[in-house]
């Protein structure tokens, strides 16, 4: 596997690449934002690691290029953040939350004071179908994104609804994309992330790989390889 090392700590950059050099993949590492995008501009790869927070760049902002750049890579956040402080970092600060449980309709009351609205909520465990519902039920209008192709037809639209629900997914970085999209191109509406856990993340929900695309800082270096290895073998699709 040809794999992309991004981060501004070198050390752990060099140390993370030679840990996967030994084990047979081909590495090649960048300490800044503009380093990595040089290299996925002239390069295709397998897997890319990208920290969340680089000094020149934001990662979340980067992953979105990436993953028009290089569409077969799995592009991997690292990050020492917590899943909602990265929502932050695509929203406004403090424009961002997270509802574990169902989702109220005071959760989802649509504020138009642009200074205070929330940008995005993450639904854990939530159905689009009970979204919609408790949207309707307030008389909201909505624009569900299933794929990426939904993206562009909301780009498209004349109109935009007052919410947009992302099921983008897996991971959940794909919904950011599509909302940093959206968010670029005018479409400024907040945006409901559905994010389904399931019954085998209840220890660590919001730190799953394979839902999130994030992996959390302080990880073991063999952490790595065991992603990678998952990633060749088929076993982890992001």
């Amino acid at each position: 596997m040809k794999c992309l090392l991004t981060d501004d700590n070198r050390d752990l950059a060099d140390g993370l690449c030679i840990l996967l050099e030994d084990i047979g993949h081909e590495t090649k590492a960048a300490y800044s934002g503009q380093e990595a995008l040089a290299l996925v501009e002239r390069e295709n790869f397998d897997i890319i690691f990208l920290d969340a927070k680089l000094p020149d760049h934001s990662g979340l902002e980067l992953h979105r290029i990436f993953r028009r750049l290089n569409r077969n890579a799995e592009i991997i956040l690292m990050t020492g953040f917590r899943l909602e402080q990265l929502l932050s970092f695509a929203a406004e600060p403090g424009h961002a939350r997270v509802v574990q449980g169902p989702v109220s309709p005071e959760d989802l009351d649509y504020n138009q004071d642009q200074s205070k609205q929330t940008e995005i909520i993450l639904a854990v465990n939530n159905s689009v179908e009970d979204l919609t519902e408790r949207l309707a039920s307030l008389g909201k209008t909505w624009f569900v994104l299933k794929t990426e192709e939904d993206v562009q037809h909301a780009l498209n639209e004349d109109d935009s609804p007052q919410y947009y629900i992302s099921e983008i997914q897996p991971p959940l970085l794909r919904s950011l994309d599509a909302f940093l999209e959206l968010k670029a191109n005018g479409k400024n509406r907040p945006m409901i992330i559905t994010l389904n856990m399931g019954d085998g993340n209840k220890n660590e929900p919001l730190r799953n790989l394979e839902a999130t695309g994030c992996l959390f800082k302080p990880f073991p270096p063999e952490k790595m390889a065991e992603v990678v290895d998952s990633i060749q073998e088929g076993r982890c699709k992001l």
